[in-house]
């Protein structure tokens, strides 16, 4: 026995994810200035309003000169027994800067609202040459280099 359901289409009065800024450094100007400026994400503050929504995966893409795309899974726990559905995680450990090679993927749960809060730290590529003796030093970038040629 065949059925027909008609879709239901809903007209939300404010949009149902939204990218908002707090600080100095607003959405538009980080995006126009990716490629000058890389952002390392230090800490990531999520805040919800449904417990289980901080228990969603929480993944971190980033593709490599090759084009593969490596994916970082962001384990969350939380405690059963806290009363504020609210969780801070560091990030440092993974080594993820938003250069625009990359993307930050949420899983949303219906009809919550959820507020990342981003801790990230300004790069420019003149912050390598600091780093030892002279510019020709020590270089961290230059540890895991891969020859593609």
């Amino acid at each position: 026995m065949a059925a027909t359901f008609p879709p239901i289409v809903q007209t939300l009065a404010a949009p149902a994810v939204e990218v908002t800024s707090t600080g100095d450094l607003d959405y538009a100007t980080l995006n126009a200035s990716i490629g000058s400026f890389s952002y390392q994400m230090r800490n990531i503050y999520q805040y919800a309003t449904n417990i289980d929504q901080l228990l969603q995966p929480l993944y971190l893409k980033k593709y490599n000169k090759f084009g593969d795309k490596n994916v970082k899974y962001l384990a969350t726990t939380v405690d059963p027994y806290q009363f504020t559905s609210a969780l801070s995680t560091p990030t440092t450990n993974f080594n993820y800067n938003f250069d625009g090679d990359n993307t930050f993927e949420p899983t949303l749960l219906p009809n919550v609202s959820l507020d990342f809060r981003i801790d990230i730290q300004e790069m420019s590529p003149t912050d390598l040459l600091t780093k030892g003796e002279s510019n020709f030093g020590n270089l961290e970038f230059f540890e895991d280099y891969e020859i593609d040629f």
